[in-house]
């Protein structure tokens, strides 16, 4: 994928996903590497070594996944940490896209 990107010019975050889906793994904090115009920046290291604690995660059933996902949008539980780490990324990357300075350069 970031041969693709780095050889397309493209924009955009590239992180290992959780089983194929575009969102990182809430228990470990994967590699984040943003692509601009195909230039390949590290944003965020890998999360190294054994984890100390688990994050307090559902079991995995719609039911509970749904009433864990509730629970955090609406703020009675924390974000997961690479999950919010993530959002910040791509936040960060939109800001720079949409500021006048960026603008002007295109």
């Amino acid at each position: 994928m970031a041969a693709t990107w780095a050889l397309t010019g493209a924009h955009a975050l590239l992180l290992r996903g959780t089983e194929g889906e575009p969102v990182a793994d809430a228990r470990r904090t994967p590699r984040m590497e943003i692509f601009r115009d195909g230039e390949r920046t590290e944003v965020q290291p890998q999360q190294d070594g054994p984890l100390v604690q688990l994050p307090s995660l559902p079991t995995v059933d719609a039911a509970h996944t749904a009433a864990y996902i509730s629970a955090v949008l609406n703020g009675s539980l924390p974000i997961p940490t690479p999950i919010a780490l993530q959002v910040e990324h791509i936040l960060r990357e939109v800001h720079h896209h949409d500021s006048p300075a960026h603008a002007h350069a295109l």
